[in-house]
């Protein structure tokens, strides 16, 4: 079918289900307000709307039209149902899926009564929801309660993210994580436990700890390290391209995503599928892509003690990791490969069509 994407143009997660309905067989065009990043399959059709943001969410209103009039897509995905979803309301009527990725439906709703009751009338126009999480699906429930919403999770490309091939055991283990240096990612925490699991192993075997990643805690999280005494075995590296996160994975050994808020993992799931066990936050989004005991370690929000614990538990005991590790990969293949997410998003561009022609012969 002819889809239009409204849709942050340099967004990774924007190329990715541009390229994979793409390569589905799909007539695709992304529309952004944002400029575009390299990366888009020459099939894809990239159009940037004349007025940047943030004004350009009400002035791009007539171009928006022009463009679908023109374009004549079965089905408009909208992503992100606060800023795009508001500028996708000049479309109506015609089958529109709103698809929330998070701090839209968990924090513009509590700025004020007004931003809330914006977000509500964005949701309410859309003919159906999408959602990456159950847990941020609830969410869109509790805002707009009798929404039609489909859970379609950011998949992952499982033959990109794989195991790194069989090595002899090492004398040193890596601790990582791959996350923007922000305090909801808690950082520090994980900061705090690495300082304690180091203390109570000793010296062997070896640990190091890799934050790759960047943000407005960069240099505050620098300063921690120094206090912590743990600085000469902590390496900052910095923002790197997603296509640089899969070897970057395979060089870890045990990934921590210790999230004060989060309301998905699809870190965690590239971690398991390159075989690595994992240590999370018990914030919804983490939690809700870890097996306890079985793929990684869920540890309360803030408890550095509990996740030193679980880490110890897994340095300890490399065929612990080795079996976590697989388990982790065999769920993302089961329940979040990037052909499971892209049939889903298929699914629910099918649905919204459906729902629209039965609301169009209901109402005339």
């Amino acid at each position: 079918m002819r889809i239009a994407l409204l849709s942050p143009g340099s967004s990774i997660h924007t190329r990715r289900w541009a390229n994979g309905l793409s390569a589905a067989g799909h007539e695709v065009y992304v529309l952004s307000v944002n400029p575009f990043q390299n990366g888009y399959n020459p099939a894809v059709t990239c159009e940037r709307l004349p007025f940047c943001a943030p004004a350009g969410y009400l002035l791009n209103r007539s171009a928006l039209r022009r463009t679908i009039d023109r374009i004549a897509p079965k089905v408009v995905n909208v992503h992100y149902a606060s800023s795009n979803a508001f500028l996708a309301r000049a479309l109506l009527p015609m089958p529109l899926l709103v698809s929330v990725w998070g701090s839209d439906v968990f924090e513009f709703p509590e700025r004020s009564i007004l931003h809330r009751r914006l977000l509500v009338g964005n949701l309410a126009k859309a003919t159906r929801i999408s959602s990456t999480s159950v847990t941020m699906a609830a969410r869109v429930q509790r805002i707009l309660p009798g929404a039609a919403v489909d859970v379609v999770p950011f998949g992952v490309d499982t033959e990109l993210f794989a195991p790194r091939p069989a090595r002899p055991p090492r004398d040193t283990i890596t601790i990582g994580t791959i996350k923007g240096l922000d305090p909801r990612y808690g950082i520090d925490v994980l900061m705090r436990a690495f300082k304690q699991t180091r203390e109570e192993i000793g010296s062997a075997p070896r640990l190091r700890l890799r934050i790759i990643g960047d943000g407005p805690q960069r240099d505050d999280l620098r300063a921690l390290a120094r206090r912590l005494q743990i600085d000469d075995v902590t390496s900052f590296e910095g923002h790197i391209n997603h296509d640089a996160v899969p070897a970057a994975l395979r060089e870890i050994d045990i990934f921590a995503n210790l999230s004060r808020s989060e309301s998905f993992g699809v870190s965690i799931l590239e971690a398991g599928a390159c075989g690595v066990p994992v240590v999370v936050s018990d914030a919804p989004g983490p939690a809700e892509v870890t097996r306890h005991g079985e793929t990684g370690y869920i540890t309360p929000i803030d408890d550095a003690k509990a996740v030193a614990r679980a880490f110890a538990s897994l340095i300890n005991s490399p065929e612990k990791r080795a079996i976590m590790g697989s388990a982790g990969r065999a769920l993302v293949i089961q329940e979040y490969s990037w052909n499971r997410s892209v049939k889903l998003m298929q699914a629910s561009y099918t649905n919204t069509i459906a729902d629209y022609a039965n609301s169009c012969q209901r109402f005339g």
